[in-house]
């Protein structure tokens, strides 16, 4: 039994969590019904709610967005005709049944700060139209009133409150029924038991999705249509104006034909004496292991139960360890916290490629330098997507599953390509410089991007980081072979993995 003092303490945080949110100190809730106040806990009719522009979302018909002059080197390009798909997602959301009739139910999401776009997009996202609308298609179908804790919350703030309220016994579903936290933290989180199956929903579909989150039978994070970001995929930026016009008409040539390798990169940088580096790396982007998911290969295989298991054929070791290789040859430049970024010494004309992701396209839009748009080099046509990738999980204390299920099920309904569509567009419209980056970038966005088992679930299984991307990474440097790393780790983390939790 837990001491008394120890479980007040966790109510008072609680307590305290509450009502800095209702006061808007440090954490504020928003709401996403349409011309609802920031305040309001039971539905309000349109024609008499107070509305404030900082803390609420927008109405059924999204603003306009504001204009942007074009730079002066950007080409006006025609946006691209889809099919409609945004239809097909109402045709959806509008098939699923409520059979508990949801309209009444307040849904509180506590979301990590750099996860909370994918429900409450920035006004400066290439997204905020096709979010907010696909926010209002919800709220016409369900009437459920969505809020979530956001303002400068990271997911360890998240993981400490809830820990400690579950370690006190006390009702931690005050605040929250789900929580949307970088996908490679979801292994920390149920390392405490924080979070639960996401099929213990009695409406949740058992297709769908990525099963990255999958364990056994069991799922611990929906990675599905409804957290899609496409503004989280890798891509490969290039400053046209140090390639040249005929490096850049060949970069454009080989990435349109599928025959864009690491090695004709690596060239091309070579072939500039100015350069710094071959290439810029972000903080959390590992070029090895970006290089490995490109090739097709996977770490981890799980068998017909689902339990996971680090599997490489003699094949695709020997293939990685020539991909590894290749990788190894070019100059990357990746800084430490203290030194100046990748993107910035990008912009500043001193590195000719930039691995960055498709959220830096409203950075690099309006700067002087001259950049295009690759994919990443991949002879199976794959992406890759960062690991902070959002992912919603259920926690374990949550107790209104059947509205929770029904809710969830409609944004992931909602959802799907037709917001890919919408980046498209917008892009084209207002960032992209050239037809070139404009036809890498619909390639991009339609090429499968999954998050591995590894880094969805390193928080949990000690050693697996070691054993499959941080060797990855190691073997990259050129000072160790991947295949070396994986024999002497290969025992030890599958028994490890072999213990299902």
């Amino acid at each position: 039994m837990i001491p008394r003092p120890i479980a007040c303490v966790a109510l008072l945080l609680l307590s305290a969590l509450l009502l800095s949110t209702l006061s808007g100190c440090g954490m504020i809730i928003i709401n996403n019904r349409p011309g609802a106040s920031s305040e309001a806990t039971t539905a309000t009719p349109e024609s008499e709610a107070t509305t404030s522009p900082e803390e609420t979302t927008p109405q059924t018909e999204p603003p306009v967005e504001e204009t942007t002059e074009t730079p002066a080197t950007a080409r006006p390009i025609d946006p691209v005709d889809f099919p409609d798909r945004m239809g097909e997602a109402e045709e959806r959301l509008e098939a699923i049944d409520d059979p508990v009739g949801i309209s009444d139910f307040d849904l509180i999401i506590a979301a990590a700060s750099n996860t909370t776009d994918v429900i409450f997009c920035d006004e400066d996202s290439p997204l905020y139209k096709a979010r907010s609308q696909r926010n209002a298609m919800l709220y016409e179908r369900f009437g459920v009133d969505i809020r979530t804790i956001y303002e400068s919350v990271d997911s360890e703030k998240i993981y400490d409150d809830l820990l400690l309220a579950l370690q006190a016994g006390d009702n931690a579903e005050v605040y929250l029924d789900l929580i949307i936290i970088p996908a490679n933290r979801v292994g920390r989180f149920m390392s405490k038991g924080i979070i639960k199956d996401m099929r213990s929903l009695p409406f949740y579909s058992k297709t769908g999705g990525s099963d990255s989150g999958n364990i056994g039978s069991s799922r611990y994070a929906d990675i599905g249509a409804g957290t899609d970001a496409p503004e989280y995929l890798y891509v490969l930026y290039f400053n046209r104006t140090m390639l040249g016009k005929e490096g850049a008409a060949r970069l454009y040539a080989e990435a349109d034909s599928g025959a864009l390798t690491w090695e004709s990169i690596a060239l091309a940088a070579k072939e500039i004496p100015s350069r710094a580096s071959d290439i810029g790396v972000t903080l959390s982007a590992s070029l090895g292991d970006i290089a490995v998911k490109l090739s097709g290969i996977d770490y981890i295989k799980k068998d017909a139960s689902g339990i996971p298991k680090l599997d490489i054929s003699t094949e695709d070791m020997l293939r990685l360890d020539l991909i590894l290789e290749s990788v190894s040859k070019i100059q990357a430049y990746k800084p430490t916290d203290s030194e100046l970024s990748a993107l910035d010494r990008f912009k500043g004309g001193e590195i000719p490629f930039y691995l960055g992701t498709l959220w830096e396209i409203t950075d690099l839009y309006d700067e002087k330098t001259e950049w295009g748009l690759l994919p990443l080099p991949s002879e199976q046509g794959l992406g890759a997507v960062g690991d902070d990738h959002p992912a919603i999980c259920l926690p374990v204390t949550a107790t209104k599953l059947e509205q929770t299920s029904i809710w969830l099920e409609g944004f992931n309904a909602a959802s799907g390509d037709w917001i890919r569509d919408a980046f498209l567009n917008t892009s084209i419209e207002k960032y992209l410089r050239d037809n070139s980056s404009c036809l890498t970038l619909s390639k991009i966005l339609s090429q499968k991007a999954v998050i591995g088992f590894e880094r969805v679930f390193a928080g949990y299984y000690d050693g697996l980081a070691a054993a499959t991307y941080e060797a990855a990474s190691d073997a990259a440097l050129g000072n160790v072979r991947y295949s070396d790393i994986y024999a002497n780790k290969l025992t030890a983390i599958n028994k490890k993995l072999g213990k299902l939790p």
